[in-house]
């Protein structure tokens, strides 16, 4: 499964330029879901991850003042619930592109299923897989369903737990 990812907000904040975002001042409020490790909270509640640092970095030259808030629902019923003004990565998908202008993607990502059992790699074989374990944010739980269809999902709170 080959998921592809874009940062709309990235791009706007890097190429704008502080006289033409005109800040006032105004507090954004920017969305993660804790998605190690390209965005997420640490302990003290600071943003890390590569998606944190490219954004952070794009918001202080343009003058931005961003405040990160763990938004486990995700990107789609967070902006939704007007309960973000931003999000760092959004997956290239056709709802998205209904909604929001996004660059052309800077990073794509490539999911993999391990097996103990060779035997379940193959096509027929994924079709036995009873239970799947995974963090369940909606990109994956999506991307799980469709390859897995008839197995239970079995969510996780991070990746570790997996």
């Amino acid at each position: 499964m080959i998921g592809t990812v874009c940062s709309a907000i990235a791009a706007l904040l890097v190429s704008c330029a502080p006289s033409v975002l005109k800040p006032d001042g105004r507090v954004l409020i920017i969305g993660t879901d804790n998605t190690y490790p390209y965005h997420y909270l640490n302990v003290q509640g600071q943003p890390e991850g590569m998606a944190a640092e490219i954004v952070g970095e794009a918001a202080r030259r343009a003058g931005i003042r961003l405040v990160w808030k763990l938004r486990r629902e995700g990107p789609s019923k967070a902006f939704e619930k007007k309960s973000v003004d931003l999000w760092p990565l959004l997956s290239d998908n056709a709802l998205y592109k209904t909604k929001f202008h996004a660059t052309a993607p800077y990073l794509t990502n490539s999911y993999v299923a391990l097996f103990l059992d060779s035997t379940l790699a193959k096509a027929e074989g994924m079709k036995r897989v009873r239970r799947v374990s995974l963090v369940g944010y909606p990109l994956a739980t999506r991307l799980t369903r469709s390859a897995f269809p008839g197995a239970a999902m079995v969510p996780t709170p991070e990746r570790r737990h997996s």
